[in-house]
């Protein structure tokens, strides 16, 4: 086996099945047929991947004769399609009982969701029982058709037939074949092999990968002998280079193939498009961006080309600092069955292979009730261990209420709320006049590396009209040191916006970053919460300011919309509301921050995110997501609130490399 060395193109496709692997319940799937029923099993092992699957379960036995069935329906009527488009159609189904054949198809609707035909794509005769099949296959739309689904169809002469489903999947391109990873997947696509037929041939010895050129920003001290340290860096691209021996059984046929070589390599900007590279006996492939032309050299000698027709070609191509795995090492992890009511705090199911950070795409659907997030706030970070008892980890959700063993709020009170995150928030009593109050929390730093960690602190407030000049001052401390404050606001603290006359709404805001010392103190801390206001002049208002939960992200790698700006037409809103409430509308945040948003089948680039890339560092993940209706801080906003937000959550990962793909 020699080496492989060839210029790909990668793409994106996308499934239009939500729901596609019934993880949680089975949204969006129906049983068509009898008195059968949809169901997600709760026991495990009745998936073929995750936790579970699909079942249909006939349950009365009526109507089910040799030669007829029973089907499931996923996602019916629900994907937009053209006449003549072609669909991939994709699933895994399984007989729980015993069954004459099994049947995938793609039914087609008009306009009007009317059910015109279905076009099956594969049979299975005389499955075994208990038996994941793999069905997929092509299907060409109908003039008249406006949109599609998937069926499974099982016959059936039993009276009480069982069929499962799982993973099932439909993709409008004419050229993508699994196999299928749920979310999307990757398509590669040969534009120019460079090693074959013996044609193109590496000269042995040549080939090699240059890493990129490092810029490190050193900090350091005036003290004599302090010296500096490394506190960021940044790369160039990385290069491959090699000679490539050219030949052909003429002369004009090599000279030929020298011009299909470099043709696709003097491209400066192919979309997608990657060098391959596999090392003799390497069981998976190594896939680097190619980031501009390359440099090259032609060597010719006359009598050699006389003779043998060969060409000594010099390449150089520009390529990306990192590695990737191919379409098989997509990770996805979520389910668009499963609402996350935020804030939230997520764990990524698995765990992120490969060396190097990954790149990460984040998507959040909704069904759009014209209460969609304005503003969006993501963060990452290695899962931390477990905290001890009464202590919650420096990143993650801290409910208001949820105040430090040992310590009792002055000033406030826990209190139910309907629309407070977790039921409760912390509030003031209701005397008039000026006021303080203050709530602390139990903090620890295990499990985080190097010598410092940098914190930022969100928090969902609830502040009334009447509330005068109201301010949060956030404090870590150890009990014997001096208390460190944000950076920001220090002591005085981070002013608040009240409400417009005459609401008590619900904000979120930025409180601010600390960095805390990691290396020869204790991890554990006390988050103080400081709230003060210079007047509330309206006797028998009730409670004019309220804290409902704060959300603590890594500073160094968190995303998200615009904050502290005026919500009018110019803001960069998230995700923008649909004329139709009952779409399902999904914006995808991609590793570089762009965003594209999908509704009703079409995407269509969108505003994206500002902070740091989407790159998840190899091992266990945990998401801290916020959402809001408004922009936190924004300067002026009458008589609005920022509730909780329901929504599904998928994230995509492409494993990276520093070098080389081990598998």
């Amino acid at each position: 086996m020699a080496d492989i060395r060839r210029l790909v193109t990668l793409t994106t496709v996308t499934n239009r099945i939500l729901n596609a692997s019934g993880e949680v319940d089975a949204t969006n799937w129906t049983a068509a047929s009898g008195a059968g029923s949809a169901s997600t099993p709760a026991a495990a092992g009745g998936a073929r991947t995750g936790s579970s699957g699909v079942k249909h379960v006939e349950t009365t036995g009526t109507g089910v004769t040799s030669g007829q069935g029973i089907w499931l329906n996923a996602s019916p009527a629900s994907i937009p399609i053209s006449p003549d488009q072609e669909v991939w159609a994709y699933g895994w189904m399984r007989p729980g009982t015993s069954a004459s054949d099994l049947t995938l198809s793609v039914q087609w609707f008009d306009a009007g969701d009317t059910y015109i035909s279905q076009d099956p794509v594969q049979y299975r005769t005389s499955p075994t029982t208990g038996t994941w099949y793999e069905m997929q296959g092509t299907a060409v739309a109908p003039a008249n058709a406006a949109s599609c689904s998937l069926t499974a169809r099982m016959t059936n002469s039993t009276t009480t037939p069982v069929l499962w489903a799982d993973d099932f999947a439909v993709v409008v391109s004419d050229s993508y074949a699994g196999p299928w990873f749920e979310g999307t997947a990757t398509l590669s696509a040969l534009v120019n092999d460079l090693e074959v037929d013996q044609k193109l041939i590496a000269a042995r010895d040549t080939f090699s990968i240059k890493a990129p050129e490092r810029t490190v920003v050193q900090a350091g001290s005036y003290r004599r002998y302090a010296g500096t340290r490394a506190v960021s860096d940044s790369h160039a691209n990385a290069t491959a280079q090699w000679k490539l021996l050219v030949k052909d059984t003429t002369a004009d046929l090599a000279s030929k193939a020298v011009e299909a070589v470099l043709q696709p390599l003097e491209a400066l900007n192919t979309p997608g498009l990657h060098l391959e590279w596999r090392p003799d006996g390497n069981t998976e492939s190594t896939f680097y961006e190619v980031r501009g032309p390359a440099t090259w050299q032609l060597g010719y000698s006359r009598i050699r080309f006389s003779t043998t027709q060969v060409y000594e070609l010099d390449v150089t191509i520009p390529i990306s600092p990192l590695g990737r795995g191919g379409g098989a090492a997509v990770q996805s992890f979520g389910s668009q069955a499963s609402p996350v009511t935020t804030p939230a705090v997520v764990q990524l199911s698995q765990p992120i292979t490969g060396t190097a950070p990954a790149q990460a795409a984040m998507t959040i659907s909704r069904v759009d009730n014209a209460s969609n997030p304005s503003f969006v706030a993501i963060g990452w970070w290695n899962r931390l261990p477990a905290p001890p008892t009464g202590y919650t980890n420096c990143y993650g959700l801290i409910q208001g209420e949820a105040t430090k063993t040992g310590t009792t709020p002055t000033g406030w009170t826990s209190a139910g709320h309907v629309d407070a995150s977790g039921g409760n928030l912390l509030q003031n009593s209701t005397s008039e006049g000026p006021g303080t109050a203050k709530a602390q929390y139990a903090i620890t730093t295990e499990g985080i590396t190097g010598p410092t960690v940098d914190i930022e602190v969100w928090g969902r407030t609830r502040i009334a009209w009447a509330c005068v000049a109201p301010r949060f001052a956030l404090s870590f401390s150890q009990g014997v040191g001096a208390p460190i404050y944000t950076r920001e606001w220090g002591l005085a603290g981070r002013p608040l916006v009240p409400g417009a006359y005459p609401s008590i709404p619900f904000r979120m805001t930025r409180l601010g970053s600390v960095t805390l010392p990691v290396k020869d103190v204790s991890p554990l801390w006390t988050l103080t919460v400081d709230a003060a206001w210079s007047d509330q002049p309206v006797v028998g208002l009730g409670p004019v300011i309220g804290l409902d939960y704060l959300m603590l992200l890594p500073a160094n790698s968190r995303a998200c919309s615009p904050s502290g700006e005026a919500f009018d037409v110019s803001y960069p809103k998230f995700m923008q509301s649909a004329s139709n409430t009952g779409d399902v509308i999904s914006k995808t945040i991609h590793s570089d921050l762009s965003g594209t948003v999908s509704l009703r089948g079409i995407d269509a680039a969108d505003t994206g995110l500002g902070g740091a890339l989407l790159e998840f560092p190899p091992g266990e993940i945990d998401v801290g997501l916020l959402c809001s209706e408004i922009p936190p801080d924004s300067p002026a906003v009458a008589g609005l609130s920022a509730p909780s937000l329901d929504c599904w959550l998928d994230f995509n990962i492409v494993p990276r490399y520093f070098a080389v793909n081990g598998g």
